[in-house]
């Protein structure tokens, strides 16, 4: 789809009207995918490259869009980058705990059903942005899917300690305590991402 921007040119005198056109992101609903045997269920953005995480799991899957920013380094998706980040804790150095990154995911949605280790001495933190009196000022954006609340913030990219792109998280817990965890992360074309994060996000649906 392609828009159109007038600018006013005066020009001896007179106005010269220059008419430049402008790409409008618009992204369509692809295919219905299905995760951990039809307990999370979304759309995917139309024409989206289809990527398996690297730990084989049925949880767990990548979608890029064309055109892209590739991923750099290693990253490992059990915990997508800002996780263990609070919304509104205002400390972006917690953005990306050593467990959840140390490479750039390049331009992604990422969507992962993962159960939380029991042994985890520290627990979740992230699971703290359900919490409204946690996250007062946040710009955290509440929402239910099935029953299911579901928390959805913003973060900016982050050059300390590590290099991270922008990007949109959401994260929900399923009544079995399994976490849906959905990272977008914005590189080289961040309207596309978000455009793209969105459909996933509006077509979500959990089986309870």
């Amino acid at each position: 789809m392609v828009a159109g921007v007038a600018t006013v040119v005066v020009a001896g005198g007179a106005a010269v009207y220059l008419w430049h056109t402008q790409a409008v992101t618009r992204v369509r609903p692809g295919s219905a995918v299905s995760l951990r045997g039809g307990q999370v269920t979304f759309l995917a953005p139309k024409g989206w490259r289809r990527e398996a995480c690297p730990t084989p799991d049925s949880g767990c899957v990548i979608f890029r869009p064309p055109g892209g920013a590739p991923q750099i380094g290693s990253v490992t998706f059990g915990a997508p980058p800002g996780f263990g980040h609070p919304p509104g804790s205002g400390d972006p150095s917690s953005a990306a705990p050593p467990s959840a990154a140390v490479g750039d995911p390049g331009d992604a949605v990422t969507v992962i059903v993962a159960t939380p280790d029991p042994h985890a001495p520290e627990g979740d933190i992230g699971r703290l942005s359900l919490d409204p009196a946690f996250s007062a000022g946040g710009g955290v954006r509440y929402f239910t899917v099935d029953g299911v609340r579901f928390a959805q913030s913003h973060m900016d990219a982050i050059t300390s300690p590590v290099a991270l792109p922008a990007a949109t998280l959401v994260l929900g817990v399923l009544p079995n305590n399994d976490d849906v965890r959905i990272a977008c992360s914005e590189r080289a074309k961040p309207a596309l991402v978000k455009a793209g994060c969105q459909i996933v996000i509006d077509s979500l649906h959990v089986r309870t």
